[in-house]
């Protein structure tokens, strides 16, 4: 399981307006999110906002970069390429499972996916990154205050 921030808008335990998504790595270097969305996330009604697919997507595929690195390395967006293929639902649990596509130097690509709870996908993305340590792009004691592991038990299996 990943670190999460407290304030962030995908992961925050304490943003009343989060998706307080979790974060679990796997053996063949994914990560994958698990989350609900409800009312305050959608665009038309009973339908999530593109926008927010996209911020969840763009979240699991910079996170990536952290299964190779270190829980203190994250990956600052520079392009992000989306492409919505269906409706993402709310108030049912959705996954989100992101990857490293390359990786040379400072810069990375990965692409990801949004999978409804039927396993079809919803919206695919691609970006390009660069990997920046959470001390260059936030205050000195954040990782102190500010990034913590979620609470709660970690599921033996994620099925797609």
């Amino acid at each position: 399981m990943q670190p999460i921030s407290r304030e962030c808008l995908v992961c925050g335990t304490e943003n009343a307006l989060g998706i307080k998504a979790r974060f679990f790595e796997t053996t063949t270097k994914e990560l994958i999110a698990l989350f609900t969305l409800h009312h305050q996330h959608q665009s038309y009604p009973g339908i999530a906002h593109g926008g927010i697919s996209a911020t969840v997507l763009d979240e699991v595929i910079g996170r990536a970069i952290m299964i190779d690195h270190d829980h203190q390395t994250f990956g600052m967006t520079l392009d992000l390429q989306v492409r919505y293929r269906k409706p993402v639902p709310l108030d049912v649990e959705l996954k989100v499972v992101g990857r490293i596509d390359s990786a040379k130097g400072r810069l990375f690509e990965g692409s990801g996916e949004l999978y409804l709870p039927d396993g079809s996908v919803a919206v695919e993305a691609h970006g390009k990154y660069m990997k920046r340590r959470i001390d260059q792009i936030t205050v000195a004691d954040f990782t102190d205050t500010s990034w913590v592991l979620p609470e709660g038990e970690v599921p033996a299996t994620i099925v797609i």
